[in-house]
């Protein structure tokens, strides 16, 4: 999420804001990360290490095949952004994965015929259950993997995908069954999941070494270290600019007519964009009388801190909207408590807004977080039935991830839950559900930390570089009095000394799918975004936030953070009106998507102003059709659901 506080000073937060192959067996997916290994892949933190032979990055590939070791220092001295402080905590606990072994399966197959318009299985979805017998571990490998831990003295739970086991571990246990030991180090400097990591961690102090009885059976295991929570990066801090006004009026519009309480419409000053001007912008309010509200229908977010019903109750009473129910769910081995973080808690009030302000109605909106663990077992959470109490969502929005280049070189420990996310997220898929992600707010170089620290350098975040993501940038709206659209430019608010753009470029990591195969964009690595929302920040925005958030209350919104969101409320309303004609949920969206900007449909709006190359490394610039600075551009709504629905899935 980007937030722009009240004041005399703008203060910007950045908390954020697929396949290896097209075809074949899903084996050679899994083998791709652990190939060339004869022992043992296991995560490491970003402690000075000395690599193994690795390919550069310089084209796209499957999730790296060699992972580094590492050696880290052995006496109390500094070495890098390291410094050993002594020996780790016998109790502390580590919340393990181990990603077991998997069936043969044609799983990327099975998703592209479930997902793609025109297919003779399309949107006939599976069942967990299903895709836990045919793609995920088989019943003796897991049952041998749990027995294995429980005569450690560990108490392993089995996914509901049969793709992983995940287990609180103490540190003496973790030294015995790993034959390590642990240390103490202080960290700094080290940027991972869009996060600043700075503090104490617990690591290995030499290679762990997989247990022989688990040798066949576990393919990938992470989490032998213990980061500092989410947190995010230091503030930018800056005079108040003047705003572009140059940007509004004439010929690309304004912001429209704004509606709701006035304390909403603006704030400490500044005009905000309000629920009325990008609803109508977007085709929602046209929805209103044919019924689409979201009744019926469950959105999950994944989240690093629970959401708080008050806030989202004061957003819909100014702005005159129903107020869904909201349910917090916890995963993870809860071994660690809530970060009770004002950014954070920013964030999930921003999310759960933006959602609510497209589908008002919904039965339920769930808050999936976890302030300390991966985003595998947030993702993993929406195909729980044990979990979730009533609807199951079939739309799941994320405001968060990690810059590609991290995952794929240093930070081994992102790169190994890459191959394990993207098993969740084709499990998602063929299950029904739709995954929205942000695209991220420092433009086609993922993140501003990493570009200061190492040279800016084009790359994109993931997982919204998933081809089973739909990926969410940013755009600026220009609107007419009725707020109808009038202008739409790339956000990119660099020309007020801020570098924060919408997210886009090319994957390094992931290849081009098969949706995108028309394309005539040079290269072979999976573009993002996919699609455009407003994001602007100097244009904010109105989003609420009182309960955890140190009492601000009103507050300039904005970043991809509310563009993911968005989407993610327009598809539960599309889900919604295909349910009204007897028709399965729209899943994976991204097939329709493409076919729907290749064919000139009304559904998608083209931006062909701006650019989100804040660093000036020549890409990316909006064009007609598709471009990596916007995707398709923005949706209209009501045309997308008539789209959706002529497409069918019965």
């Amino acid at each position: 999420m980007t937030r722009v506080p009240t004041g005399t000073h703008k203060s910007v937060n950045v908390s954020s804001c697929d396949v290896a192959r097209k075809h074949g067996n899903f084996t050679n997916f899994w083998s791709a990360v652990v190939a060339g290994l004869a022992v043992f892949t296991v995560s490491a933190p970003q402690l000075p290490y000395t690599a193994q032979a690795r390919p550069a990055i310089s084209a796209p590939r499957a999730v790296p095949s060699v992972i580094e070791s590492w050696q880290a220092p052995t006496s109390s001295t500094t070495s890098g952004n390291t410094t050993l402080l002594g020996d780790a905590g016998p109790a502390t606990e580590l919340d393990v994965t181990f990603g077991l072994a998997l069936q043969p399966s044609d799983l990327p197959d099975l998703v592209q015929s479930l997902s793609t318009p025109g297919s003779s299985s399309y949107r006939h979805y599976e069942s967990v259950a299903w895709l836990a017998r045919h793609t995920g571990a088989t019943e003796a490998t897991s049952t041998a993997v749990l027995d294995y831990l429980r005569s450690q003295g560990i108490v392993g739970h089995l996914d509901p995908t049969a793709s992983y086991v995940e287990a609180a571990v103490s540190v003496a246990q973790a030294a015995k069954l790993f034959g390590t030991s642990f240390g103490r180090y202080y960290f700094n400097g080290a940027y991972g999941w869009d996060t600043y990591l700075s503090g104490v961690v617990v690591a290995p102090r030499s290679l762990p070494q997989l247990p022989s009885a688990l040798k066949g059976l576990v393919k990938l295991v992470y989490g032998l270290q213990a980061f500092p929570a989410e947190t995010v990066g230091p503030n930018s801090v800056l005079q108040e600019a003047a705003t572009r006004s140059s940007l509004l009026g004439g010929s690309f519009g304004g912001l429209g007519t704004a509606g709701g309480c006035s304390a909403g419409r603006v704030v400490d000053h500044v005009p905000t964009f309000t629920p009325r001007q990008y609803l109508t912008a977007y085709g929602v309010e046209a929805l209103r009388s044919e019924g689409l509200s979201g009744q019926g229908q469950a959105v999950a977010i994944i989240s690093a801190e629970p959401a708080t019903q008050s806030n989202l109750a004061s957003f819909t009473r100014c702005f005159g909207l129903a107020t869904p129910p909201i349910r917090d769910i916890r995963v993870g081995t809860g071994t660690t408590v809530a970060l009770d973080d004002p950014d954070a808690n920013w964030e999930i009030a921003l999310d759960t807004e933006m959602v609510t302000a497209v589908a008002p109605r919904l039965s339920d909106i769930d808050v999936i977080y976890d302030p300390y663990g991966s985003v595998v077992d947030r993702l993993d959470a929406t195909l729980n039935r044990s979990l979730i109490q009533g609807p199951m969502p079939k739309v799941v929005s994320y405001s968060g991830g990690s810059c590609e280049p991290l995952g794929n070189t240093a930070y081994s420990d992102v790169a190994l839950q890459y191959a394990l996310t993207e098993h969740i997220l084709m499990d998602m898929a063929a299950t029904g559900i739709s995954f929205v992600a942000s695209a991220g707010d420092t433009g086609s170089s993922c993140n501003q930390a990493n570009a200061a620290v190492a040279g800016a350098r084009l790359s994109v975040q993931f997982p919204a570089s998933s081809p089973y993501t739909t990926s969410a940038g940013g755009e600026l709206l220009g609107l007419n009095a009725a707020n109808g659209i009038q202008g739409q430019r790339v956000w990119d608010d660099l020309p007020l000394g801020i570098g924060l753009a919408g997210g886009g470029g090319q994957s390094a990591v992931f290849s081009r799918p098969w949706y995108q195969q028309r394309l005539m964009t040079a290269g072979h690595g999976r573009l993002v975004p996919d699609v455009a929302l407003e994001a602007d920040i100097d244009y904010p925005i109105a989003n609420y936030c009182t309960a955890g958030c140190n009492g601000y209350g009103w507050n300039r919104g904005g970043g991809t953070s509310a563009a993911a969101p968005l989407m993610a409320g327009g598809i539960a309303l599309a889900d919604q009106g295909a349910s009204m004609h007897g028709q399965a949920p729209l899943g994976l969206v991204n097939p329709l998507l493409y076919q729907l900007g290749e064919s000139g449909s009304k559904a998608l709006v083209n931006i062909t102003m701006g650019n989100n190359d804040i660093y000036g490394l020549g890409c990316c610039s909006a064009k007609p059709g598709y471009n990596e600075a916007a995707g398709w551009g923005s949706v209209d709504f009501s045309q997308f659901i008539t789209a959706a629905v002529s497409a069918g899935g019965n």
